[in-house]
């Protein structure tokens, strides 16, 4: 429930009580603060969120890019996403370059990096991206022998159980004889003369 509007360091600033007593801000419409036990400590926290924001600080580092290192320094906050810091990058350039990075946990290198050590680094950096190329190499290699030396064995599997099924189906069997399940009797003169003896007992 809102309590009150304040501005605190020239920004307009709502109050708030939620329903279990506890009080926080809120800004543009978002939340900005924990939940406190009193109304003060929810200003300080607010004041202290919007210093920080404003506040600007020169922490060193090394900045890795593209296998690169540069020296860089890192200047706060940004003041819409406290998850990215704002760094300057001293790239070689008339007056370096201005980035951001996300803070979440972010393992930065140390400043002042040894030479020595960031010799040995790129010495790293080199045998690694041989090791990429010769991998490319060897994959195309093993990739080449495979199309020589393999085939679908369920295609080849396919064709074969269709062309035996096929060569089968062209053979006579039991299901294609005559009425007694074997082969048709041979037709003689005494069946002739059963059959006409037979044919006149029925006239």
């Amino acid at each position: 429930m809102l309590i009150t509007h304040k501005t605190i360091l020239g920004t307009v600033t709502e109050l708030h009580v939620n329903s279990e007593g506890q009080f926080y801000s809120m800004i543009d419409g978002k939340k900005t603060s924990r939940n406190y036990d009193t109304l003060k400590q929810a200003e300080r926290a607010t004041r202290t969120d919007l210093k920080k924001d404003q506040v600007r600080v020169a922490v060193p580092f090394t900045y890795l890019s593209d296998d690169n290192l540069y020296p860089a320094i890192a200047r706060g906050f940004h003041a819409a996403d406290l998850y990215k810091i704002l760094i300057w990058i001293d790239d070689g350039t008339e007056n370096g370059r201005n980035e951001s990075i996300t803070s979440w946990n972010h393992q930065a290198l140390k400043p002042n990096i040894p030479e020595e050590d960031i010799a040995w680094l790129r010495k790293l950096f080199a045998r690694r991206e041989k090791l990429h190329k010769l991998t490319q190499q060897n994959e195309a290699l093993i990739k080449a022998w495979e199309n020589e030396h393999t085939f679908n064995l369920n295609q080849a599997t396919k064709e074969a159980v269709e062309q035996a099924a096929q060569a089968q189906a062209d053979e006579p069997d039991d299901g294609d004889t005559g009425l007694d399940g074997g082969n048709p009797a041979p037709v003689t003169s005494e069946l002739v003369e059963e059959l006409t003896r037979l044919a006149e007992e029925n006239e």
